[in-house]
C-alpha cells in the first residue's frame, strides 16, 4: 500500500512542531534552572562565579537542539533522508535475521 503524498507531509510536520515543542521545552527549563542556580551562586559564592560552567555545558545542548530542530544536521550529507533510510533497512534486515535463527 502506498502512502499519499499529503498524509506524509502531515505527518513529517507533526514532528517537526513536536520537535519545535520539545526545543522550546528545553529553552524555557533552562532559563528558569540557569536563573536560580544564578540566584543561588550569588547568595552562597558571590566571589566565585561558578554558575557559567553548567550554564555553558547545557548551553551547548540546547545550541546543538536547536541546530537539529531547524534541520541544519538534516542538511548536512550525513544525516539526510537517505542515511537514515539506509539505517532503518540494516536495523530491519539485522532484526528479521535474528527473528529466522
Amino acid at each position: 500500500m502506498m502512502n499519499h503524498p499529503d498524509s506524509i507531509n502531515t505527518v513529517e510536520i507533526i514532528k517537526k512542531v513536536q520537535r519545535l515543542r520539545a526545543f522550546y521545552s528545553h529553552v524555557l527549563q533552562y532559563v528558569v534552572v540557569m536563573l536560580l542556580l544564578s540566584i543561588l551562586n550569588f547568595i552562597i559564592s558571590p566571589d566565585y562565579i561558578w554558575v557559567i560552567w553548567p550554564a555553558l555545558g547545557w548551553g551547548i545542548g540546547i545550541v546543538l537542539q536547536g541546530l537539529s530542530t531547524i534541520g541544519l544536521f538534516a542538511k548536512m550529507a550525513i544525516f539526510d533522508s537517505h542515511w537514515e533510510q539506509k539505517q532503518i533497512n540494516k536495523r530491519l534486515a539485522s532484526l528479521s535475521q535474528a527473528q529466522t535463527k
